[in-house]
């Protein structure tokens, strides 16, 4: 997906509302540090946690993403702070009361995400909580781009259009933050949504909250 086209044409490809499990459980995320939002796209989840007191630290790879939350957070008059970056050159804070994965792991082969994994151990502060959705093994797209990709690594493949989509099996992601303690985790069919204008359409997914 180019990030920058689908960002110029809707202002809501992901959706205007924050991911339900955020706002189940935002209470638990302590203001004594900020927040981490990777991949902080179009902003829906960094806008509510600031408008509710966050600091919130939104980065993104894609410039036109930046773009809109600094026009957003002009036009709602909200603090928060935006990097043009991803996580693997992200220098970081000390700590993370929280840090935001949201859609991000299934985009990753397992080399990033084994990386993704040690920076996010030295990022989250004790007691902080990771927010995560990703697509399992059960999604439709699974069988499509297994069969029309290059396999890369476990269930993970290399698209014809260069990107990387990483599907997890069941208990998969539990086990991969099995040292963090279970606030949520559930697996199964996802709400109906639409990126933008497109076919509304949903997912088999996994949606998790750990605490370090």
């Amino acid at each position: 997906m180019d990030y920058n086209e689908y960002y110029n044409k809707a202002k809501d490809v992901f959706g205007k509302d924050p991911e339900k499990i955020l706002v189940k459980y935002h209470h638990l995320i302590s203001k004594e540090k900020p927040v981490l939002d990777i991949g902080a796209g179009q902003g829906r989840n960094t806008v509510y946690l600031a408008a509710l007191g966050y600091e919130v630290e939104a980065i993104d790879t894609s410039p036109v993403s930046i773009k809109f939350l600094k026009e957003i957070k002009e036009e709602q008059e909200l603090s928060f702070n935006t990097s043009l970056s991803g996580f693997e050159n992200y220098s970081g804070l000390e700590s993370y009361s929280a840090i935001l994965l949201f859609g991000l792991i299934q985009i990753l082969d397992w080399t990033k995400i084994d990386l993704l994994k040690r920076k996010l151990s030295n990022w989250l502060k004790d007691g902080g909580l990771l927010f995560i959705t990703a697509f399992t093994t059960s999604d439709k797209s699974y069988k499509t781009i297994s069969e029309n990709s290059i396999k890369i690594g476990k269930n993970s493949y290399l698209r014809p259009d260069g990107e990387e989509r990483t599907f997890f099996e069941p208990g998969e992601i539990r086990n991969l933050f099995r040292d963090y303690k279970i606030i949520h985790y559930w697996e199964g069919l996802g709400p109906e949504h639409r990126h933008g204008n497109s076919p509304i359409e949903r997912h088999e997914m996994v949606e998790a909250v750990f605490q370090k």
